[in-house]
């Protein structure tokens, strides 16, 4: 579950349009850690997959502390 909390960057319970910019901005070019899923040193393809697959989702925090 923690690949669902860091794609909703803004904290608004769903992984949108504007969660995807942020996540453009690192894939594109500056590393941002909170993009890098896997945890590899880099924001690339396979990172990109996994946001696409939680794209569009609304989520539900339950007992979390961010």
């Amino acid at each position: 579950s923690v690949g669902i909390v860091i794609c909703d960057y803004n904290r608004d319970k769903k992984i949108n349009a504007t969660d995807k910019g942020m996540f453009a901005a690192a894939y594109s070019g500056e590393y941002d850690i909170y993009c890098d899923f896997n945890g590899d040193t880099k924001v690339n393809s396979t990172d990109k997959g996994l946001f696409a697959a939680l794209y569009n989702k609304t989520i539900v925090y339950n007992n979390l502390t961010l």
